[in-house]
């Protein structure tokens, strides 16, 4: 039984370890791409600038499926809790004008 769990164990944390190992090779990846688009459109990235990494994680998303799948499903869930809100205020203040 002990083994059994530290096979599983062992398993799951290769497979973590796996999965960062591409997540930073994907980043590297994105890094270049990302100076290469800059410097072909002539313009100097500043490392420093929040825009950049935006850029980046940006770049990184659209590349890592996992990563891609968790942004859009927060995307999705977020756009369903703001309609559902704005359908809820104005379905009461329609309510409300219809009473008085």
């Amino acid at each position: 039984m002990n083994r059994q769990k530290a096979k599983f164990s062992n398993n799951k944390s290769k497979k973590i370890e796996n999965k960062i190992a591409e997540l930073t090779i994907l980043s590297i990846f994105a890094f270049a791409i990302i100076m290469a688009f800059l410097s072909s459109i002539s313009i100097q990235p500043n490392l420093t600038s929040i825009e950049f990494y935006f850029l980046l994680f940006a770049v990184v998303v659209f590349l890592y499926k996992p990563s891609r799948l968790f942004i859009l499903r927060s995307i999705v869930y977020l756009f369903r809790i703001t309609l559902s809100s704005v359908k809820t205020i104005f379905s009461t203040a329609f309510s409300f004008i219809l009473k008085h």
